[in-house]
C-alpha cells in the first residue's frame, strides 16, 4: 500500500491488516477504542507516521517489521501474551524511531536484520518486557515494565545510551555479557553518557550491565528507593556527572573517599531529612572542586574533612564531620531552609555563606546554618530578601549558630540590601533590619526640632 501524502484511520472500527501487508508513507490515525490491528501475517511499516492518541496493536503470531524512518507519536503495541506463536517485531536496516510516542513490548522479541541498527529518537519510548536483540543507539527511554519481577533483557550486538535506561519497581534491565555498552571505558573504568535511573518503590530494582567498576561517573545515575541496584556504580571515587540517592537509598563509598565536580544528590527537594531516610557515607575523604552537593538527607564524612574548594553545598539536612570551606558557596536550604552542620565549619578567604530571607522563621522562611561545634568564619556574607519580603525595624534574623561560644571570626565581606546590618555574638552571627541613612537622618532632624521646642516653651 503506497500510502505517501494519504491517511488509514480506524474510525468507527477497527482496520485490520491480514496476510502480508506493507504500508509506505503517510500517516495511520485512530480514534476512541478503535484500533489499527495486525491480525494476520507480516505488516511492514515503511516511512509512515503513527498520530496521538493513535493504537496500532500486532497480536500473536503476527509479526511487525520496521522500516526507513517511523515517526510515532501513539502507541505501537506487540503482545504475545494468552496468544499462540510468538511475536516478533523486526528493524529491517538502518531505521529511525521518532516521535512522543512509545514501542510496547509484552514478551515480544525486538530483532533486526544483519547489520541493522535501530536509532531511537528524543522523546520516545521502548517499554515492557521481553528481549531485544537489536542494536540501538538511544536518544530517548528504554524502560521496563509490568513490575512482578519482569525482565527487559538487551541482547544485541551494541547499545549506546545517550537518552535513559529506567528501571521500574519489581523489574530488572539485564545486558548480557555478549552485548557491548558503548558508554563504558574499561580502560579508565569510565561512564558516559545518558541517564541511568533505578526506581524502586520498596519491591526492588536492577540494573544489570556487562561492565567493570565504575570508578568515575561522568552520566547521570540514580539510585531510589531501598533495594535499588547498579552495582558497578558501588566502587564510585570520582563523580564528573550527576549521582542521585534518593527516596530511602543509601550509599557507602570505598576507603578511597570521593572527589566530585558534578552534582551529588542525597534526598529530593521537599523531603524532610528525618523521614527522607536517603544517606551518603564517605568512607574517605570528600573534595569538591566544582558542581554541587545537594543533602536534604544525611551525609557523613568518616575518612577526612569535607573540602569545599568550588561550587555548591546545599540543602536540608545534615552533614556529619567537618566542612573546611576554601573555595565554594554554602548555601543552606532549597530556597529557604536549615543545613546542619554536625561538626566543625570553617570559611576561608575565598569562599561564601549565601542566605536568602522571605520571612522571619528561621528555617522554613530565611536560611539557616546550624554548626554544632567551632564556627571559624572569614571570606564573604551574602544576603538577599526573596519573595517580595521586606523586614519591619527591629527584625531579626539568626543566620548561623555556632556551639556555645564556639563562634570564631567575622566575615571579611559583607553584601547586605540597604537597612540590613550584621551583628555577632559568641555563637551566632544576627541580621537585623535597621534604619537606612535617609531615614537616620529624618528621625535626627525631627528629634532635634522636638528638643527645640521644648527649649523654647521654657
Amino acid at each position: 500500500v503506497n500510502n505517501a501524502g494519504g491517511t488509514i484511520t480506524a474510525n468507527g472500527g477497527n482496520v485490520n491488516f491480514q496476510s502480508t501487508v506493507t504500508v509506505t508513507g503517510g500517516t495511520l490515525t485512530s480514534t476512541g477504542t478503535n484500533e489499527l490491528e495486525n491480525i494476520g501475517g507480516l505488516v511492514t511499516l515503511n516511512g509512515v507516521t503513527l498520530t496521538t492518541g493513535s493504537f496500532f496493536y500486532d497480536v500473536a503470531p503476527n509479526d511487525l517489521d520496521l522500516e526507513g524512518t517511523i515517526t510515532n507519536n501513539g502507541t505501537l503495541y506487540a503482545d504475545d501474551v494468552g496468544f499462540a506463536g510468538p511475536a516478533v517485531v523486526t528493524v529491517v536496516g538502518n531505521t529511525n524511531l521518532n516521535g512522543s510516542g512509545e514501542l510496547l513490548l509484552n514478551l515480544v522479541s525486538l530483532n533486526a536484520t544483519t547489520g541493522s541498527t535501530l536509532t531511537q529518537g528524543a522523546g520516545h519510548t521502548i517499554n515492557g518486557r521481553g528481549t531485544i536483540n537489536a542494536s540501538i543507539i538511544n536518544n530517548g527511554t528504554i524502560e521496563t515494565g509490568y513490575g512482578n519481577g519482569n525482565v527487559l533483557t538487551l541482547a544485541g550486538a551494541s547499545y549506546t545510551n545517550n537518552g535513559a535506561f529506567i528501571v521500574t519497581d519489581n523489574t530488572t534491565l539485564s545486558m548480557p555479557s555478549g552485548s557491548v555498552l558503548t558508554n563504558y571505558s574499561a580502560i579508565s573504568s569510565t561512564l558516559t553518557g545518558g541517564s541511568y535511573q533505578v526506581l524502586s518503590s520498596g519491591n526492588g530494582a536492577t540494573l544489570s550491565l556487562p561492565i567493570g567498576p565504575v570508578l568515575t561517573n561522568a552520566a547521570d545515575v540514580t539510585l531510589s528507593g531501598t533495594n535499588s541496584v547498579f552495582a558497578p556504580i558501588n566502587s564510585l571515587v570520582n563523580n564528573q556527572g550527576g549521582f542521585h540517592i534518593l527516596n530511602g537509598q543509601t550509599f557507602t563509598t570505598s576507603v578511597l573517599g570521593l572527589l566530585n565536580s558534578g552534582t551529588v544528590e542525597i534526598g529530593a527537594a521537599g523531603t524532610s531529612p528525618t523521614t527522607s531516610a536517603s544517606a551518603l557515607t564517605v568512607q574517605g575523604a570528600y573534595v569538591q572542586s566544582g558542581g554541587d552537593t545537594i543533602v536534604n538527607g544525611q551525609l557523613t564524612v568518616e575518612g577526612g574533612p569535607f573540602s569545599l574548594n568550588g561550587g555548591t553545598l546545599q540543602g536540608s539536612g545534615t552533614v556529619t564531620g567537618e566542612v573546611d570551606n576554601f573555595g565554594g558557596t554554602v548555601s543552606p536550604g532549597n530556597s529557604p531552609g536549615l543545613l546542619t552542620i554536625d561538626g566543625d565549619y570553617s570559611q576561608s578567604l575565598d569562599a561564601i555563606l549565601n542566605i536568602e530571607i522571605a520571612g522571619t522563621t528561621p528555617g522554613t522562611l530565611y536560611d539557616q546554618l546550624a554548626v554544632s561545634e567551632v564556627a571559624s568564619l572569614d571570606g564573604t556574607l551574602d544576603v538577599s530578601l526573596i519573595d517580595g519580603f521586606t523586614p519591619s525595624f527591629g527584625e531579626s534574623f539568626v543566620i548561623l549558630t555556632s556551639g556555645p561560644s564556639l563562634r570564631m571570626g567575622t566575615f571579611d565581606i559583607t553584601n547586605l540590601p540597604a537597612g540590613l546590618a550584621v551583628s555577632y555574638t559568641s555563637d551566632s552571627v544576627v541580621i537585623t533590619a535597621v534604619p537606612e541613612p535617609a531615614t537616620a537622618g529624618l528621625l535626627t532632624i525631627v528629634a532635634a526640632g522636638m528638643l527645640a521646642r521644648r527649649r523654647n516653651r521654657r
